[in-house]
């Protein structure tokens, strides 16, 4: 019988976070371990996964998706008391007893007992840019595994920053279970400042040692439409969130314009956005982009998917480009494991020290900088030179995945020491 690791705090909206739990599951399937996992939205996680997936032990889900304000204050409430009986819960559990438990959590908890190491995946949760209600979701989800007395790893993660509102608060939580944590991999250097006092290893991210099937695209009509035109293919993310930390949406929406102006009327290549979010209703990356399509010169050129595909499609399609402009970071990590000459808008630091590993930092541009001028100064030297950037990438690939997988190898050595 297998070792259990649990796999706490994984938000299945996002291709990203999915894309760490595939790449996890994908380096652990020839290992004797059973996985289990606590998702944002459990019920849709479970045939995505194909394996047992739970609520968050506190979970915002349903203030996030209720559309009546009623219903998300009600929401809020019920999770704000089991918060509070969760403690009591904690503190006589630490006596011996256990209390009963509401049957909306009873799985959850019993997940964590069952498991051996609690796993917190890859991407970047500790930090003020999540804000202090989902970091405190983040802590006490997996400070909980701690309490039960299991062994506890952050599995190939950023960490920071930590500025602006409530930033005290946030990184004295952050730093408290970090420093109670076994074992942390680290997927930057940028990451490392934090490390201090804790038992840090410097990494890679976990995504990289997943190899690209060029294949799955085929099923994506819009990409096979526009490979029918017989012109240069511009994959594009954008992030509909954290732009705000550099713009507001107004000044954001001009400056991508202009850009996407300047790829189909100076380079007439065509523009295919591909989303990194669940289509669940709420506002994401698909609306900010018609926003911008509506504004563009020529529109016809600005293709959005409109499907949900899982992640390993995702990645198939940006290999499938002939060049990518990447902003959401495992988009960014899609096109340089799939050998796509990327142009890297980097909100954060995580995303040039990817285009550096790969050898390409010149190709990178901070989100806070972008205009057409800057933009088009790299976009210029790099449609010049798409095979030999492609060269460089994959030249690359074979050492980078084999730091990836240094986190199975940690992982599985914490595992045989419980």
């Amino acid at each position: 019988m297998g070792k259990n690791i649990l796999i706490v705090q994984n938000f299945n909206p996002n291709k990203g976070n999915n894309s760490v739990i595939s790449a996890t599951m994908y380096a652990l399937k020839d290992d004797d371990v059973n996985i289990e996992i606590t998702s944002a939205v459990p019920e849709t996680a479970i045939p995505q996964y194909g394996i047992k997936c739970y609520d968050w032990l506190v979970s915002y889900k349903d203030v996030l998706y209720n559309k009546s304000k009623v219903k998300k204050v009600g929401a809020l409430l019920r999770e704000m008391v089991w918060v509070c009986y969760l403690f009591i819960w904690i503190l006589f559990y630490k006596m011996h007893i256990e209390l009963w438990l509401p049957a909306r959590k009873r799985e959850t908890v019993k997940a964590y007992k069952r498991a051996d190491v609690v796993v917190f995946p890859g991407g970047h949760s500790f930090t003020t840019m999540n804000g202090l209600g989902q970091v405190f979701s983040h802590c006490m989800g997996f400070y909980f595994g701690k309490i039960l007395d299991k062994k506890t790893m952050v599995y190939a993660h950023t960490i920071g920053p930590f500025k602006g509102r409530f930033s005290s608060v946030i990184k004295w939580m952050s730093m408290y279970v970090l420093k109670r944590t076994d074992l942390i991999t680290i997927r930057e250097k940028d990451s490392m400042q934090y490390m201090k006092g804790c038992n840090a290893v410097l990494t890679a991210e976990t995504v990289f040692s997943i190899p690209t099937d060029m294949s799955l695209a085929k099923q994506v009509t819009e990409l096979t439409n526009l490979r029918k035109q017989g012109k240069i293919i511009v994959g594009l993310t954008i992030h509909h969130i954290y732009y705000k930390y550099f713009f507001t949406k107004e000044e954001y929406v001009r400056h991508m314009v202009t850009v996407l102006d300047m790829i189909t009327n100076e380079f007439d290549c065509n523009v295919l956005l591909i989303p990194m979010e669940a289509n669940t209703g709420n506002y994401n990356d698909r609306h900010l982009a018609k926003e911008m399509k509506e504004k563009m010169q020529k529109p016809d050129m600005f293709t959005i998917i409109e499907c949900d595909y899982e992640p390993s499609v995702t990645a198939s399609i940006i290999a499938n480009c002939d060049m990518f402009i990447g902003t959401k970071t495992h988009s960014i990590v899609y096109a340089l494991k799939g050998e796509i000459p990327i142009l890297c808008i980097a909100y954060q630091q995580k995303s040039n020290e990817f285009m550096d590993l790969y050898g390409v930092l010149e190709n990178s541009i901070d989100l806070k900088d972008i205009n057409k001028e800057r933009v088009t100064k790299i976009f210029s030297r790099m449609y010049n030179h798409l095979d030999e950037i492609r060269k460089i990438q994959k030249e690359h690939n074979a050492i980078i995945r084999s730091k990836s997988l240094e986190n199975k190898e940690l992982l599985l050595k914490l595992l045989d020491n419980e």
